[in-house]
């Protein structure tokens, strides 16, 4: 199989495997994706259904402890009561209309927690919601607290409450700093954050160093604000308490549910440390695969849900490979059927060059005849007496004799043209004179030179006896000479000129050159002249030909081991070949 067949057969095979096999993975990761996605929305609304159960716990504080300020009118006496009887506040706040904290009261400085709750309540209290316009005191992005105004004359600043006279001072304030800065603490008082306003009650969240901190603030008629501090251990057991507790619990709800033996699921606070988790017993050093923030009054917490690996199982290759193994067998079937084609077709062009070498050897026994026959006749003519018979019978033999070597000459070409390219066989070497072989070549195509009006220039210096073929030699200069007498002659419209021919024996080589005068070859057509069936002149007007004349020459010249080519010249066209002797 010749190899540029077979590399053929490969990429007629390998380019469709290729790119069946990129489609093919394409989609499979198109669909695999578009599975994930889909599996992810279950996940988030599993998320979406944690975070309404923690929403209920909220508005159920919400109710309760609302209901329990609506029992009584003295807000002060009830707050205290409420510290005792309700575990899930931490202290109660009553602030008057005019904005004063009248509870609790300020501790003694000698109790520095106390004292310390106290200035950050007395934070929350110039912090506290009032509107809607005050959920805008968070910068979500930064994470820091930003200056707004209380709507009182006031800047709300990093938890702590100033006027706008920076020279005044709130000496509550200073004391707390004073006392922080003794015990080697940060403020308590650090940032506020944006708040849920529902009718009659707003949430406000404070950050403290325990983490965030939830006031429930509910307005009164008189102007005055009733504000409850959660115990925050307290709502974070019963945020715990409501999630699932384990495994069964939560997978018997649903089977695409994240308490599934796959990941856990985990409650995140605003550092993102995991406040509660469930689920499989799992590191949670990978990012989650779904999230989803809580609800206000938590919504710098999250609800997170780590798979403990893929989302979905890997995918066999077993039928993608089987699919891909199926097309590679059609499409070396279909590559063999037309390699095999294409054999067939080589193997009936390579009958027909054979055929064609037959015939060519089979005319060479009339060739050969007739030039025997012409030359007895030429014998006979000796001896006739009649000078008009003879001059007659001549004209004729001489038209044989010229047709003869003719049909010798296409012979021979079409032998060499279907020779193999470089071929080095069939070279017979006899001692020869190259003088005599180009005087002889010379002879045959003085009619014709005479009748387009070429003449005939020589110089030939190669009069010694020679090993070389001589049928090569003549075939290479019958060709040359043919080209000049059919490009430049007076009859193809330019003036008659000449025709040189030189030889030269050059240490061990024999070298002729066969030049013109007639309209010459563009540089840019220099190699296009040997090429096979190649006319530089297609027009009606040019001479005809088939364009194998030079294709014959060089071939000949390189089965001999020599060498064609033409030479640049100033006019007309120049071809020298060269060719090895042994002397």
């Amino acid at each position: 199989m010749p190899r540029s067949l077979l590399l053929a057969l490969i990429v007629l095979v390998a380019a469709p495997m290729v790119l069946l096999g990129w489609l093919t993975t394409s989609t499979m990761r198109t669909r695999r994706e578009q599975a994930e996605r889909n599996l992810a929305g279950l996940l988030s609304q599993r998320l979406n259904e944690f975070d309404e159960e923690i929403q209920q716990r909220f508005d159920r504080y919400v109710r309760d402890l609302s209901k329990t300020l609506s029992s009584r009118s003295n807000a002060i006496a009830l707050l205290k009561d409420m510290q005792r009887s309700e575990p899930i506040l931490r202290t109660g706040i009553f602030v008057s209309a005019d904005g004063l904290m009248l509870f609790p009261q300020r501790p003694n400085e000698a109790d520095a927690d106390a004292l310390l709750l106290y200035s950050a309540l007395s934070a929350m209290v110039d912090a506290r919601p009032k509107s809607k316009a005050a959920e805008s005191s968070y910068d979500v992005t930064s994470g820091s607290p930003q200056a707004t105004s209380d709507g009182k004359g006031k800047v709300v600043k990093n938890g702590r409450s100033r006027s706008f006279d920076p020279t005044q001072e709130d000496a509550t304030q200073e004391i707390a700093d004073r006392v922080l800065q003794s015990k080697g603490g940060a403020s308590a008082m650090q940032r506020t954050a944006p708040v849920s306003i529902e009718n009659d009650h707003q949430w406000q969240v404070w950050y403290m160093d325990e983490g965030a901190q939830l006031v429930l603030w509910f307005g009164r008629t008189d102007g005055s604000a009733v504000g409850l501090l959660l115990e925050r251990s307290r709502w974070m057991s019963d945020l715990i308490s409501i999630l699932p507790d384990s495994i069964s619990s939560d997978a018997e709800s649903d089977d695409q549910s994240p308490g599934r033996s796959s990941g856990f699921t985990a409650l995140v606070d605003e550092t993102q440390r995991i406040v509660y988790r469930w689920g499989d017993d799992i590191d949670a050093t990978t990012q989650p695969t779904v999230s989803r923030d809580v609800s206000p009054p938590l919504s710098s917490w999250q609800l997170q849900y780590h798979a403990a690996g893929e989302l979905l199982p890997s995918e066999s290759p077993v039928s993608t490979l089987s699919s891909l193994a199926a097309v590679a067998i059609l499409l070396l079937s279909l590559g063999a059927y037309v390699l095999t084609s294409v054999q067939r077709q080589m193997a009936s062009a390579r009958s027909r060059v054979n055929f064609a070498g037959q015939v060519s050897h089979e005319l060479r026994t009339p060739l050969t005849n007739i030039r025997l026959y012409t030359e007895l006749a030429e014998s006979d003519l000796q001896k006739l007496s009649h000078d008009e018979s003879r001059e007659s019978i001549g004209r004729r033999l001489a038209v044989i004799d010229r047709e003869s070597r003719r049909l010798q000459r296409l012979v021979s070409g079409v032998l060499e043209m279907i020779r193999d390219s470089g071929h080095r066989s069939g070279v017979r070497r006899v001692l020869v004179n190259p003088n005599e072989l180009i005087q002889q070549a010379i002879e045959q195509f003085e009619p014709g030179f005479a009748a387009v009006g070429i003449s005939i220039q020589q110089d030939i210096q190669s009069d010694s006896q020679v090993m070389i073929d001589p049928d090569v030699f003549e075939m290479i200069l019958v060709n040359l000479l043919s080209n000049v007498e059919k490009y430049a002659g007076a009859a193809n419209g330019i003036a008659a000129g000449q025709c040189r021919i030189t030889s030269r024996i050059v240490s061990d080589q024999l070298v002729v050159t066969v030049s013109d005068d007639g309209p010459g070859i563009a540089p840019s057509s220099h190699r296009r002249v040997f090429q096979p069936f190649s006319r530089l002149d297609d027009s009606i007007n040019a001479p005809s030909g088939t364009g194998i004349g030079l294709t014959i020459a060089r071939r000949a010249a390189e089965r001999h081991s020599g060498e064609l080519k033409l030479v640049p010249s100033d006019r007309g066209a120049t071809f020298e070949f060269r060719l090895p002797i042994e002397q």
